[in-house]
């Protein structure tokens, strides 16, 4: 299942892609952790900053006849965030806070 925020923008003026690998706890069943991610992170990521470019979320369904290796495959969720500058990014990444703590 897809789910995201795609803005208009052109390919081209893509300059940073991120891509997460994010895994749900494990007394939470696919759909509580859809539901979390889309009505609690989601909203959390977007108020911290302005949207990136492209903001989806691919989520896994396990027993799905393509997912080949499934007991391999060790995410619920990949999350793909595209930025047309570095300075959008930012913002989101707490390495660049110099007060954060270690």
């Amino acid at each position: 299942m897809l789910v995201g925020v795609h803005l208009p923008r052109l390919v081209e003026e893509i300059v940073l892609q991120i891509l997460s690998y994010l895994v749900k706890r494990d007394d939470m069943t696919t759909s509580e952790f859809i539901d979390y991610y889309e009505n609690h992170h989601v909203p959390l990521i977007l108020s911290l900053a302005p949207p990136p470019a492209v903001y989806k979320r691919h989520y896994l369904r396990r027993g799905d006849a393509l997912n080949l290796g499934e007991a391999h495959i060790d995410f619920d969720v990949v999350t793909e965030q595209a930025f047309t500058d570095r300075g959008g990014v930012s913002p989101l990444d707490r390495r660049s806070d110099p007060g954060r703590r270690r």
